[in-house]
């Protein structure tokens, strides 16, 4: 399965080792299409999204993989920005451990 109406395989399967991982953030970053995506409206196709959520949450690419090849490139720091937000939000969420979760 793919991604509806992108005309792109990529399913969590295919995302889910290291090489692919890596060919597609080398290919989100090198062609241009981070530099170019529009982020506000919040889209999940291959040109406006980076589809690495799941390499990243199964530890097949780390943050810094990312966050390194987003601040080599002209136009990308927003990537490399939203590296920075998620390790924030994940150590706020630890230090707060179960109280994140009561009212």
């Amino acid at each position: 399965g793919g991604i509806r109406g992108s005309g792109v395989e990529c399913s969590t399967a295919t995302l889910a080792t290291e090489h692919a991982a890596l060919s597609r953030l080398r290919r989100f970053v090198g062609s241009g299409m981070a530099a170019s995506a529009d982020r506000h409206i919040a889209g999940t196709g291959e040109a406006d999204s980076s589809l690495l959520g799941v390499p990243l949450a199964l530890g097949c690419l780390s943050p810094r993989q990312v966050h390194e090849a987003a601040a080599a490139t002209e136009g990308c720091g927003w990537l490399g920005s939203h590296m920075e937000m998620r390790d924030y939000f994940i150590y706020a969420g630890m230090a707060a451990g179960a109280a994140l979760f009561s009212g």
